[in-house]
């Protein structure tokens, strides 16, 4: 397109022809989003904290933070897989950990990061179990190998003594003071096993247990959707948003008469015609003559300057036209399907609703729609004429309008181009502007057939209909290129299929 960037009106005629993409890309990433974000990891999180077992006198940091590593040991993790019993690999749930000591206590938080909440609760709560389970155990079974093993010194020692009790009969002097010396420090080492002993089995003395202070709780993540969806729809806009400036960017299509103008040069706009309502014939022109449509048409014929003025006698009353006074007008495209046939039928209609002598001649000789468009013969017609080696008088065919008629193709002929090139055609085109106001000239599109040039050299208008969102710049430049090179140029251009909005008319009300 050929919209100045520089400026906002610019940018808002993207927006306004395209905004339905960037619309329809932010959605579409939302959606995606949202619905992607159960398969992102580490959406969720949920913190546990539990309590690590030291002694109750004990202030060394050190002793807590070594248990930090005793959570994501291969004895707790197969304790909290096993809990689980999803079948979740050992490795994977220790990855998603994070172990911290809580600031200033002798407690840890186990942080659990899963796809969802659920499992993230349930992976910190196996995690904290597993812990504290293991733990208690470990505690449980030090202090019974350490009650054992101080029971066995005491045996130890209770049989020492007995047996040094025993040896020390019948010793005398220097034997018997060092058996007795011997006896002494067995009962002294006897005793330190009984207070260890005693001590190890109080209650009072026993290591505070690891416990569960806080369940896992969700620890923001839960709105992990909705980002995930937020994210998607910023994605799409701005992947939408350049899908709009590179389409806009690359779209040929012509959307607006200034671009048209540039386009054809000093041409004018003869004509905004609307977005007609289907009809048999006419559109607008018979079935609404009120309607933006008629005075659409109208206005082409008012601006193409084809309305004759007719003399009027002393007592008011219209007299005859003055014959040879005839206007041709050449209706072009530059491809099928742009409405060329449709405002070359309307226009006729219009001219000939206004008090002109119309005659519609379809020269579109590889397609003709005229006939069946007013329901009359398909011949004979122009090329019956043009066959003929001496010229007669046209007689076209009756079409039940006032002061319209319609000469046809007649037989569709091989050769179209060399049939419109013959001599003999001018001396047609003089004929029917002789015997009419206006010559309506339906022809084939330019781009696909060469006798239409023929027919353009012949005219004293050529009209060049241009479809809004489908002719092409490209095609509109080819065709003013062409017309230059056989020394004609479009005597202005009419713009099809515009928004009713943008076209004036049809203000007053019909009357009943």
């Amino acid at each position: 397109m050929t919209e100045d960037f520089t400026q906002v009106s610019g940018h808002a005629a993207v927006l306004r022809r395209r905004g339905w993409i960037i619309v329809l890309a932010a959605l579409l990433g939302g959606v995606l989003g949202a619905l992607a974000a159960p398969l992102l990891a580490s959406s969720y999180s949920a913190e546990s904290v539990v309590l690590v077992p030291v002694a109750q006198d004990s202030a060394d940091p050190t002793l807590v933070d070594t248990q930090v590593e005793v959570v994501t040991s291969d004895d707790v993790v197969r304790r909290a897989v096993a809990d689980l019993g999803d079948g979740t690999e050992a490795n994977e749930l220790r990855d998603s950990l994070t172990v911290a000591v809580v600031p200033d206590t002798t407690a840890i938080s186990i942080t659990a990061a899963r796809a969802t909440s659920a499992d993230a609760i349930a992976v910190a709560d196996a995690f904290a179990t597993a812990y504290v389970t293991f733990s208690r155990e470990s505690v449980t079974e030090d202090r019974a190998s350490t009650v054992e093993e101080l029971e066995r010194q005491l045996d130890e020692a209770s049989g020492r003594l007995v047996s040094l009790q025993r040896d020390v009969d019948g010793l005398t002097g220097l034997d018997l003071a060092e058996a007795r010396a011997a006896i002494t420090r067995q009962q002294q080492r006897q005793a330190r096993v009984i207070d260890r002993l005693a001590e190890a089995q109080d209650p009072t003395t026993a290591p505070r247990l690891a416990d569960v202070l806080q369940e896992a709780v969700a620890t923001g993540g839960g709105n992990g959707r909705l980002r995930a969806g937020l994210f998607g729809a910023v994605l799409g806009f701005l992947v939408g948003l350049v899908i709009a400036y590179a389409r806009h960017a690359s779209d040929d299509r012509i959307r607006d008469e200034d671009e048209l103008v540039r386009l054809v040069g000093s041409t004018p706009i003869l004509g905004r015609i609307p977005r007609a309502s289907t009809g048999s014939r006419g559109g607008g022109v018979v079935g609404d003559p009120g309607s933006k449509t008629a005075e659409a048409y109208r206005g082409l014929a008012v601006n193409l300057r084809l309305r004759v003025e007719h003399p009027r006698s002393a007592s008011g009353n219209r007299t005859a036209p003055v014959a040879g006074a005839g206007v041709m007008a050449l209706i072009i495209s530059a491809s099928p399907g742009e409405g060329k046939s449709s405002v070359a039928g309307d226009l006729a209609l219009t001219a000939a609703g206004m008090g002109l002598r119309v005659v519609l001649v379809d020269a579109d000789l590889r397609n003709p729609q005229l006939a069946a468009r007013f329901g009359t013969p398909a011949g004979p017609g122009l090329t019956d004429l043009l066959l003929q080696d001496t010229v007669s008088t046209p007689r076209p065919v009756e079409v039940g309008v006032d002061n319209l008629r319609l000469l046809p193709a007649g037989e569709m002929h091989a050769d179209p181009a060399t049939l419109l090139s013959r001599a003999n055609a001018t001396t047609v085109w003089d004929a029917l502007r002789a015997e009419n106001d206006l010559v309506v000239v339906d022809t084939a599109p330019v781009l696909y057939a060469a006798e239409t040039l023929e027919l353009a050299t012949e005219a004293d208008r050529v009209v060049m209909v241009v479809e809004r969102g489908r002719t092409t710049r490209r095609d509109v430049r080819t065709v003013v290129e062409r017309m230059q090179l056989v020394g004609a140029t479009p005597s202005g251009a009419v713009l099809t299929k515009v928004p009713a909005r943008d076209v004036v008319g049809g203000y007053y009300p019909r009357q009943p």
